[in-house]
């Protein structure tokens, strides 16, 4: 090795090949995985070249580590990129860093700023060994005029010139190799999972599962279907006052929900708006499950007074004489709107119904940790942050949340007390599941009615055999967690205003407040604040943001 310069170009090179510390530096930023590999394997060599800036001497020793990665890839990197990058490309970038050399520059490499060499700086073998030592007032230097600035404006005793380790190139080469030293932090992130807690989260996937097409709805899962009711979904006419719709209260940008403690219609409700998602995957609908079907739940609030107030004459109406409604209808029914306005009234609910059921919730952070854990694939499961590994232990384990928050969906479907007080105002209560299994047994719309398109009656069968016992009483849905960190506030009547604040009630909620003749589902789990904090982790792990939705396509082109 021996110290070579271009003109104008400082650089450090074997005998036979010049690349500058610079240009080194910018090949290994164009071909980073080519120069972390060739870190790994030089960076532990003794044999170095050492590289100052300005007049550059390269020396062999076993202090300076990163010459020797320098010099490895001087031979290493590929030729070509010199060519690539063009030395007007990279010259005023070098000269700004080092300072081209001035007129009268000395063929020994002494810059006018340096005047005699330091006796310190000198390689032992060097014949100026021994000359004068180095100034207080002035020092000279051998560097470039960049550093004997940088010293000169340092002043004072005790401040010592600026190493060239610590040029901004230089120091980007040692972060590049700590960065290749380093280990994979994701490697450090995987607990222990036990076989029975493997089976566990696998039953709370894949995700998302095969769509499912509702038997008591012959336009289910149909494109003109969906269309039409995604239609009659955005439309306010349905209202008794034409300036409410469905999307109203469910709004696409709230995660089908609106953001309230509680809803809202011509007046103010008692129970908090439930989000859409994954709707269609239900068997019980409503907070108290009044409704045995996604069309029947549908057609509540549109003529409840209370919410849209509207009627079976006026949605029967729109699909006669608006005309692209009656295109949509046609081509959804496969024949014109005719005379029963009850029958168009289940029929509309029915097209809203088939849109409903495509709101499906995008995949998360847990579904690609569950599907890499069921698969054993290390790697992928420690991806997923301790925090939320803790909580998801919890969750399946000690907690015992999946006792009714399981499957894919984070919900069982059915009802549960859960502790929340049942008064809605004074001398008055929401009898939850009591009343709505009445309200089901009265509707003219549920399964065992005219309208199930299911001739068989077979999905009828859980309609014709639940009962309704006293237990009911304060007994509402679970709801599915899928999205849960989206969608606050919580419970049915939207008295919890945080997720931290629900995971607090478990933790310390009151037996004295569950109904006495119900079965308890829930107990005080004591959690500590760092099992709280971590089944927050874990359940907003369930959160993804939904792709834009698109406008819903014309109904007749």
């Amino acid at each position: 090795m021996r110290a070579g310069r271009g003109p104008g170009l400082p650089i450090c090179r074997p005998t036979s090949r010049a690349r500058s510390p610079t240009r080194m530096a910018i090949d290994c930023s164009a071909a980073p995985g080519e120069a972390v590999r060739e870190i790994s394997r030089v960076v532990v060599r003794l044999s170095v070249c050492e590289c100052r800036v300005g007049e550059l001497s390269a020396r062999s020793g076993t202090r300076n580590r990163l010459g020797g990665l320098l010099r490895s890839l001087h031979g290493r990197l590929s030729p070509r990129a010199d060519a690539d990058r063009g030395r007007p490309a990279v010259l005023p970038a070098v000269q700004r860093l080092h300072q081209v050399e001035p007129p009268g520059r000395t063929r020994g490499g002494r810059c006018p700023d340096a005047g005699t060499q330091a006796q310190h700086e000198l390689p032992a073998d060097h014949p100026g060994r021994g000359g004068r030592t180095l100034s207080r007032r002035r020092p000279d230097l051998s560097h470039a005029g960049t550093l004997g600035a940088l010293h000169r404006r340092a002043g004072g005793r005790g401040k010592r010139t600026p190493d060239a380790r610590l040029h901004p190139q230089v120091r980007g080469l040692l972060l590049l190799v700590l960065a290749a030293w380093a280990p994979p932090a994701a490697a450090q992130q995987l607990l222990d999972w036990s076989p029975d807690e493997v089976r566990a989260v696998g039953r709370h996937g894949p995700w998302p599962p095969p769509p499912v097409r509702d038997p008591s709805n012959r336009v289910s899962g149909t494109p003109a279907g969906i269309a039409l009711g995604e239609h009659l979904f955005n439309d306010p006419r349905l209202s008794a006052d034409g300036l409410m719709s469905c999307a109203t209260c469910h709004q696409a940008g709230r995660d089908w929900s609106d953001g309230r403690a509680k809803g809202f219609g011509t007046v103010d409700l008692d129970r908090r708006t439930p989000s859409l998602w994954n709707v269609g995957y239900a068997h019980w609908f409503g907070w108290d499950g009044a409704g045995d079907s996604l069309w029947a739940q549908t057609i509540r609030p549109i003529v409840d007074p209370r919410e849209m107030g509207g009627n079976a004459q006026r949605v029967a109406g729109l699909l006669r004489h608006d005309k692209d409604l009656a295109c949509g209808y046609q081509r959804a029914f496969g024949g014109k709107a005719g005379d029963d306005d009850e029958l168009l009234l289940v029929d509309a609910a029915k097209a809203m119904a088939a849109f409903q059921a495509t709101l499906v919730s995008p995949r998360t952070r847990f579904d690609a940790f569950r599907d890499a854990l069921v698969a054993g694939d290390r790697a992928a499961v420690a991806r997923y942050p301790l925090s939320e590994q803790r909580g998801l232990k919890l969750f399946v384990g000690s907690g015992n949340c999946d006792t009714c928050h399981f499957g894919p969906r984070f919900t069982n479907g059915e009802f549960g007390d859960v502790g929340i007080a049942f008064f809605v105002r004074p001398g008055e209560v929401d009898t939850g599941r009591l009343g709505g299994l009445a309200r089901l047994a009265g509707s003219p719309f549920n399964l065992l009615g005219r309208y199930n398109d299911d001739v068989s009656g077979a999905n009828a069968a859980r309609t014709r055999h639940v009962q309704r016992l006293h237990a009911n009483f304060g007994e509402f849905r679970v709801p599915s967690l899928r999205q849960v960190g989206r969608a606050a506030a919580y419970m049915h009547d939207g008295s919890i205003a945080t997720l931290e604040d629900v995971v607090r009630h478990y933790s310390e909620v009151n037996p004295d407040r569950l109904h006495s003749d119900g079965t308890p589902l829930v107990r005080p789990l004591g959690l500590s604040p760092q099992e709280r904090t971590d089944l927050v982790a874990f359940l907003r792990s369930l959160d993804a943001d939904p792709p834009p939705r698109p406008a819903p396509p014309p109904l007749c082109p």
